[in-house]
Order: structure tokens, then sequence, then C-alpha cells
């Protein structure tokens, strides 16, 4: 890192030769506590473009590029990398899939010949998240190559520019003006097409710093990104990519698998797109299909135990279940601590009727997560196919108190998973309450649905649940759970009050008045206050 801080390089040439300064800092840690701070100014001059939208494109790559070095050099020096590569480009795509640059400067002044452009940038981030970032970004298997990738095409551009300025330097000096300008306008679809695919890189970038829980959460946003780079780039397989997982998240089956398609015609080796298309088709019981597809993922890296997973799930659910074991049996051998790989051979143990060895396999599961809701329904549907109701009760429980409730719910509704256990459902009662007064809703809901299942007649966990429920915006449900405590109770005043909120919230403005005033005339203050309020609009 030493080597760019307070660096200062100057080329002496005679005039109008391309001369370029580097000016690197980087300040102190302790200047911001636990923030790190990356900053680098670049001064150009660029004698290829004729137009300024290019020029910021490439004098902004340029000095992005040198931010992520630094960046990617302190990531190094401060042992933050969980492993070791040789190749430094790795660590500068590192820092651009973390890293969100911010333009503290950028100047462009035009010459007879070029123009002077000058850029600096900046970067702040917590120290921790800095380290938390780079340790998840090495481990992903899509955003982590995607991002070093990226950090490959923009330095070949770079390269190729830099050896471009100092061509188009010599014409200019041995043929004057009109010989340079003749040259650069042969050189100028080249030059304008390389800026269209800095372009993309950056938002690319963006899609990565975006990540997992970014798609997940905002589908459209990364469509929205991916559409705008494929402006620039139509070319780039990692951009049809991120489409086609965008446009699955979001139900758009045919132009998801297009896009999927795209990607792979683009690049035939990218195991990761064969992957996610296949289980896009998975998605879509498509199982023959997905197999195909991930037989191409292991087959371009056979260390891809997720491959291994799902190609096992579709072979479950295509009705072969023995191969199926054989795929998840191969991804544990290759990561022995993969929840998923034996939560899906529990799955697949438990339909062969094999159930000792689907508990065995969820209990491995918890062991190595005891916090995985989902490996307790899973323990908790074995056991109840085995007969053992109240165990698996118990663990649809703790599934709930994990704030997965949909399984219990399911359970209690077909007549199961009502214990009768008054004290308990008291318990988690007077602890949904406390959920409610402090607004945290899917704990409310949770803990209520707990206590429903321990006592299916205690009015105030309903009054509960549905207040949780409406403001979780699920009114559908709501309404059935206040339907539910009008119907063990008509003269409970809370539920008609949190009947007419719900009602109040899906517009029904009548139905929600003509509840508060029935909680009103039971006694409940809130309800008269409601009331009025709702009469006034």
């Amino acid at each position: 890192m030493s080597e760019w801080s307070g660096a200062l390089k100057k080329s002496k040439k005679k005039a109008c030769q391309y001369a370029l300064a580097l000016f690197f800092s980087i300040m102190p840690m302790n200047a911001f506590g636990e923030t790190k701070f990356f900053e680098t100014t670049i001064t150009a001059t660029y004698l290829q473009f004729t137009n300024r939208e290019d020029v910021q494109t490439a004098i902004l790559a340029r000095t992005e590029n040198n931010l992520f070095k630094i960046a990617g050099n302190y990531i190094v020096d401060a042992g933050f990398t969980p492993q070791i590569f040789p190749d430094a480009t790795t660590y500068i795509g590192v820092a651009a899939g973390i890293l969100e640059p911010e333009i503290a400067l950028l100047n462009i002044e035009a010459s007879d010949v070029g123009f002077l452009a000058k850029a600096s940038l900046q970067a702040s981030v917590p120290l921790a998240k800095l380290k938390n970032g780079v340790e998840q970004l090495m481990i992903d298997p899509v955003y982590f190559p995607n991002a070093v990738a990226g950090r490959v095409q923009v330095q070949e551009i770079l390269k190729r520019e830099k050896l471009l300025e100092q061509e188009l330097t010599r014409i200019l000096t041995e043929k004057g003006v009109a010989g340079f300008k003749a040259f650069r306008n042969k050189q100028l679809y080249d030059s304008q097409a390389n800026q269209m695919r800095l372009r993309a890189v950056t938002l690319n970038d963006r899609i990565i710093r975006h990540g997992e829980s970014g798609l997940q959460e905002k589908p459209g946003d990364i469509l929205s990104l991916a559409n705008d780079a494929l402006e620039q780039d139509a070319s780039n397989a990692w951009l049809f990519f991120h489409k086609g997982r965008a446009l699955s998240l979001l139900n758009q089956v045919a132009q998801a698998e297009a896009a999927f398609t795209r990607a792979i015609e683009i690049d035939p080796y990218f195991f990761q797109a064969f992957f996610y298309r296949g289980m896009f088709y998975n998605g879509l019981a498509a199982y023959e299909q997905a197999i195909l597809d991930f037989d191409m993922s292991i087959y371009q890296n056979t260390q891809f135990y997720r491959a291994y997973v799902q190609r096992g799930v579709a072979k479950r659910e295509n009705g072969r279940p023995n191969l199926a074991i054989l795929d998840f049996h191969r991804a544990l051998q290759i990561k022995p601590d993969d929840v998923s790989a034996l939560n899906e051979s529990g799955i697949t143990y438990q339909r062969m009727h094999r159930y000792q060895e689907a508990l065995d396999a969820f209990d491995r599961a918890l062991a190595l997560d005891p916090e995985h809701a989902t490996t307790y329904v899973n323990r908790g549907d074995t056991l109840l196919g085995m007969g053992r109701e109240a165990e698996g009760c118990r663990e649809l429980r703790k599934a709930c108190e994990l704030n997965r409730c949909s399984d219990l719910n399911r359970c209690f509704e077909s007549g199961k998973c009502t214990s009768q256990d008054a004290s308990a459902a008291a318990y988690w009662s007077r602890k949904s309450f406390t959920y409610v007064s402090s607004e945290q809703w899917v704990m409310a809901f949770s803990a209520a649905s707990i206590a429903i299942s321990h006592n299916p007649g205690q009015i105030a966990s309903y009054i509960n649940r549905c207040w949780a429920l409406a403001e979780m915006g699920q009114f559908d449900k709501a309404l059935d759970d206040c339907h539910t405590a009008v119907h063990i109770d008509p003269q409970a005043a809370e539920a008609y009050n949190n009947r007419g909120l719900v009602y109040e919230k899906m517009k029904a403005m009548e139905k929600a008045g003509e509840d508060y005033l029935k909680a009103c005339s039971l006694g409940l203050k809130t309800g008269c206050t409601n009331y009025l309020e709702v009469n006034q609009q």
C-alpha cells in the first residue's frame, strides 16, 4: 500500500504529448475511528475522444480503478482476505464489489485536439462492514467471480486506451493535426464501444453491491440496472444472468428463461448460469430440464456442491429418491457442514419412510445451526409422520419461535398440535402482547400462533395476532382471526376494535365505523375515539 501513498508521477514530454499525473492519498484510519476512508485523484489528457460523455466515462473508470486498487491493497495488508490469491486483480475486484465511490471532483476542459480531465473519487466504509463484506464476497459463487471478471475487463480496456493515447501522441507529433485526426477517426468506433463497456461494468458493480439480499428484496431494481447496462453492452453474459434471476423472482417465466439462455449462449462455460437456470426449471417442476442443467454445471465445476444438492432435489421430485441420496452425499463430501444438503437428505429419507435416517440428518443439521427454523419444521413433520405428535408439535413450535409459523398453523388447522396447556398458552399470549406493544409485529404473530396452538379457545391471542397481521398487511388472515375472536366472545370490545382497524386499513370505512362503534358501546374508549376519527374522514 505504501507504494501508492503520496506518490506523484509526472511525465515530461513535448507540448501536446500525452501527460498523466496520479495523486493517491489515504487518510489515516484513526482520523475516522472505525471508518475507513479512501480517496484518489487523477488528471489525464485524452486525445482519442471527440465528446465529453466518453471522456467522463474514461476518467471516472481510471480513477475508480485506482481507488479500488488502493482499497484492495489495504484489504490484503489488513488480513481481511480468507485466502491469498496471487493476482492483484482479485483484490481490486473485491473492493469494487463492496465500495460505493462518490465523485468529489470532476472537471473536463476541451482543447484543439482533445480534452484535459481531472477526477477525484472517495469512499468510506465502517471497518467491520468492510471486513465482513470481504469475507462474504470471497465465498460467494456468483458475485465474487463476477466482480473479478468486471475488473479484468476494465483493466484490459484501460491498457488499450493507454497504448492508443501513446500512439495518438506520436502521430500528432510526427504528422500534425490533420494526420492525427484522420487516424483518430478510424479508432472512434472502438473507443466509443470501450466506453460503453466501461459504463456497463459500472452498473454491474452496483448489482454486485446490492448482493443476494438486494436481489431478493427488490428484484425490480436489479432488473432495471441490468437492462440499463445491457443497453451499453449486449455481449456481457453476466448482465443477462442477473436479468434472468431478477425476472424469475418477478415470475416473468418466458423472459427469465430467455435471459438465462442468452447468458449461456454468450458463455457456454458459465456454470453459474446453468445452475440458476436449473433452479428456475426446478421451480417450474421441469425436472428433466433442470437435471440436464445441473449436469452441465457439475461438469464445468465438479466442486460446486450446490449443484449436487439441487440435482438431488430434482431427482427426488422426479421419482428417483435413491439417486437423489447419492447427490446429497456427494455434496456433503465436498462441504460436510452444508445444512441445506442435510435437510434435503432428511426430507428424501422421510418420503422413503426411513424415518430414523431422516431424524439423524436433521439432528446433524441442528448441531450445525441450532437456529435453523426449516430444520425444526422438517424434523417436526417427520415425527408427526411417525405418529409422535407431541414431539412433532414441539419442533413446529420451536420453528414458530424462530418466526416460521405457517407449518404450526397448518398443523393446528388440521386438528393437531392443540396441547391444551393453559400455562404455556398464557405465557405466549403475554409475550405476544409485549411484542404488540413494542410494534414487533412478526414476533407478535409468532408468539400468538404458539399460544393458540396451546389453547385454541384463548381469545386474547387471536386479538393480538389479528392486530399483528393487520400491521403486516395480511388483511384476509387478520380478519379471520378477529372473526374467530368475536365468535369466541361476542362481547369482546378489543376484538371489534381490532377488526375495525383491519377494515380501516382496507379502506372499508363503513365497516370500520360499525366495528369501532360496537367496541365503543361495549365500553372501550379507544373504540369511541377511533369511531369519531373515522366519521371525520
